[in-house]
């Protein structure tokens, strides 16, 4: 066998049946619009079935991300496994990217943009029978995804964004706001990963046992985790009248692979069924009859550079060579993205974008230059160059960022740079991240498509200091934000995003590289796999070939 045995398994338990306590009873404020519009998901009546799952799908993966299960102890890369276990009160349209109705019914957001009131759908169930699904349990998840120690992506922004959340009947949830947001959906949506918690369960069980045998209300429960090797999670009992989904298959195994030619390898002899996979393995897995299954712009590589929030003295390094904004500039300068758009994604990237809002330009943000790049570094005070210490590693999408990494160290050294590779994993990066201690850091990371062109909730996680994950902000680019979270006009608000968008291109706010389309090696046993745009997730909804 090509997979090596589990070091660990963490078992499962059955819990008992616990009624949850009624919700606490306050008075939402008056909503000035109209409910959103929807169409709903695909549901069932209680009284259909459909077929029964059978099978298993196999799905090896560059890594396991957190390994962890409850929202605030981990970011949004679990969710190609975590996805299947719990559901969200928002979900994306796989083919428009429209908002469309999940654990929420329907919503509707006040004209000042702070208030947004949430209908739940009702008589959803939390698997092992630990009841409805409420409004106590939305509020719940937030409010401990809104704590100082969560590890959640938005924790940072909720807390600086969110003034309470109300639950004036069981079913319905009211989140008044401190600020702004008229895009709060995308927030609530599964294109990031605060999904629903039940609250009489955790509290019960505690965290740590919760963590290890999470209870949700997905299609799948968590069968078996082999730390570092594996996640295996099988359909719930009755899975053929759950309210959203019955999968195909049965059971879904998710394999921690970091290299890829064991991924190809486990592909080959029928160990994996479906894989993330350089463009310079899909003639061989072409050639061993399995399908590709490519992800349009589903992903940008880029670089960080740490220290450049200007208005947080703790995570500013003035000091700093590319504390100039010249020295960023001639960075990006220094890198060919059309070679590596041609060399390591075979074509199926574009050079021609900023990863802010994903916009196709006529031509890369910065054109390659490497000669002029050499010049502004010694313009702005370095004729000897100085040192860069970049930190790669695999991600799920971005198994390529480990060989990104080692080019673009290649291109600045050709313009006088030096720089020391450090291969290492994302939550050893993203601990030095959100805790304050990149300043002399640079790192491969991915962006992904925001929801819209005017999706000005981008701001509030990358681009204020409030933010745990903020990587750049100064006083200017305050002031151009706060404009634009509190414009309720979606004309004048793309307008205050494009002129943001300009700023930041001159700011060089980051290293910009490629927008990528993820190919993933399908068995033929695979038909479809409708996945959204940002992260590979939706493997309960992946189908059998007939």
């Amino acid at each position: 066998m090509l997979l090596l045995s589990a070091c660990q398994t963490t078992g499962t338990t059955t819990a008992p049946a616990v009624t949850t306590k009624p919700a606490v009873t306050t008075s939402a404020p008056a909503i000035t619009t109209a409910p959103k519009t929807t169409s709903p998901l695909t549901t069932t009546t209680a009284a259909a079935t459909r077929p029964s799952p059978s099978g298993t799908l196999k799905v090896a993966m560059p890594g396991l991300e957190d390994e962890s299960f409850l929202p605030w102890n981990g970011a949004a890369g679990r969710k190609f496994y975590i996805d299947t276990i719990y559901e969200y009160l928002i979900y994306l349209d796989t083919k428009t990217r429209d908002p469309m109705p999940g654990l929420a019914q329907s919503w509707a957001v006040s004209a000042d943009g702070k208030t947004w009131t949430i209908k739940l759908r009702q008589g959803v169930q939390f698997q092992e029978n630990w009841g409805e699904f409420t409004s106590a349990d939305v509020k719940y998840t937030f409010e401990r995804i809104m704590e100082p120690s969560s590890k959640a992506s938005q924790a940072s922004t909720f807390r600086s964004s969110i003034d309470n959340i109300a639950v004036p009947d069981k079913y319905t949830v009211v989140f008044n706001l401190k600020v702004a947001d008229f895009f709060l959906f995308s927030k609530l949506s599964n294109m990031i990963s605060n999904f629903m918690i039940c609250k009489a369960y955790v509290e019960k069980a505690g965290d740590a046992a919760a963590d290890s045998h999470p209870i949700g209300t997905g299609a799948y429960t968590l069968s078996e985790h082999k730390r570092g090797v594996s996640v295996k999670v099988t359909t719930v009992p009755g899975v053929e009248k759950h309210w959203r989904i019955t999968p195909q298959f049965k059971d879904i195994i998710f394999f921690g692979v970091p290299e890829e030619s064991t991924r190809v390898a486990m592909l080959k002899v029928g160990e994996a069924d479906m894989a993330p996979i350089s463009m310079d393995s899909v003639p061989t897995v072409k050639a061993s009859k399995f399908n590709i299954l490519a992800i349009k712009d589903m992903w940008a590589p880029r670089i960080v550079i740490g220290g450049l929030v200007q208005t947080d003295p703790n995570r500013y390094n003035g000091t700093a060579p590319w504390a100039k904004k010249e020295v960023r500039q001639a960075l990006n300068m220094a890198i060919d993205k059309d070679a590596i758009a041609r060399n390591i994604f075979k074509g199926e990237a574009s050079a021609n974008f900023h990863p802010f809002l994903f916009t196709s330009l006529d031509k890369p943000v910065y054109p390659y230059d490497a000669a002029k790049a050499r010049q502004m570094i010694k313009d702005a005070g370095y004729p000897n160059g100085f040192q860069i210490n970049l930190y790669t590693c695999p991600r799920s999408p971005g198994a390529q960022l480990p060989d990104i990494g080692l080019a673009v160290a290649t291109y600045w050294e050709a313009v006088g740079v030096s720089v020391k590779v450090y291969p290492t994993d994302y939550p050893t990066i993203r601990a030095s991240w959100t805790g304050g201690k990149a300043q002399n850091m640079f790192w491969t990371h991915i962006a992904s498509p925001p929801l819209s062109k005017d999706d000005s909730g981008t701001l509030t996680a990358g681009y204020t200091d409030k933010s745990v994950f903020a990587t750049f902000s100064s006083a200017d680019l305050d002031k151009k934000a706060q404009a634009a979270l509190n414009e309720p006009d979606i004309a004048k608000r793309a307008a205050i995003m494009a002129d943001i968008y300009s700023y930041l291109i001159d700011q060089a706010d980051y290293i910009y590289l490629v927008t990528v389309n993820e190919p993933y090696a399908a068995n033929p046993i695979v038909a479809t796999w409708p996945t959204v745009f940002n992260y590979p997730t939706n493997f309960d909804q992946v189908t059998k070939a007939k």
